[in-house]
């Protein structure tokens, strides 16, 4: 009973030097660790603004000068075409001292080289009446000339042109001397002469490459026979129709 009783003492008295051991070491142990609930720090982060710039873009405007265009208006060029025409005209001769009225017809038929340029034949026929004194005598004739020539004509532009060439002239003519007219003198015969004319031509069309200017013809016409040592000259207004 004893032993027993001894037993349970030592094991109570056991006990609680275990007890107050731990109870020391729990001490020591907290003593020595802090125990806490730390508050966490919150972290708000601040969003970036990005306040982005919108470019200014200025455009400028493209200043536009518009050329207006510069036409230039090419004349058809026509080559090597036929041309023709006629004309009638009324003026004076003139042979020595005799002079009078005229009239005269002529016609041209050739080629227009190009625009400013022409070779053409030309037959005139002009017809004179003349009066006047030779040697102190009272004298009247009359004298018709075939003149069959060459001329050249240029142009100075459509409305104006000059022409001039030699020709064949077949001359026949007949003078009277006297108050009764009863000495009459004729001939017949083949001379040399010179034809020239100034002209204006009111020009009806002249477009197309192969469309020939044409219109009506208004001029000066000389045309000068020499007759063995005589002259005999014709000078007379003409107005005709051209195609050229």
């Amino acid at each position: 009973m004893i032993n027993r009783t001894s037993s349970l003492v030592l094991a109570f008295a056991a006990a609680s030097a275990l007890a107050l051991h731990a109870d020391d070491a729990s001490a020591q142990f907290y003593g020595g660790v802090q125990v806490g609930v730390q508050a966490q720090p919150t972290y708000v982060q601040q969003q970036p603004q990005y306040v982005q710039q919108q470019p200014q873009y200025v455009q400028q405007q493209p200043q536009y000068v518009q050329q207006q265009p510069q036409y230039v208006q090419q004349r058809p060029v026509r080559m090597g075409r036929l041309r023709y025409g006629f004309d009638l005209g009324a003026g004076y001769m003139f042979a020595g001292g005799l002079r009078g009225a005229s009239i005269v017809g002529s016609f041209r038929l050739g080629g227009q080289i190009n625009d400013q340029l022409a070779v053409y034949y030309q037959g005139t026929l002009p017809i004179g009446f003349a009066a006047g004194t030779l040697g102190g005598v009272d004298t009247s004739g009359a004298a018709i000339v075939y003149g069959s020539g060459l001329m050249g004509e240029w142009h100075f532009s459509d409305l104006f042109s000059a022409a001039i060439g030699p020709s064949v002239d077949y001359a026949a003519g007949e003078i009277c001397s006297g108050s009764a007219r009863l000495n009459c003198v004729g001939g017949v015969g083949a001379y040399f002469g010179v034809q020239a004319r100034l002209n204006l031509t009111l020009v009806a069309a002249s477009s197309g490459q192969d469309t020939r200017r044409y219109g009506f013809r208004i001029g000066v016409s000389s045309h000068t026979s020499f007759i063995g040592s005589g002259v005999f000259q014709f000078l007379d207004l003409h107005l005709g129709y051209e195609w050229f």
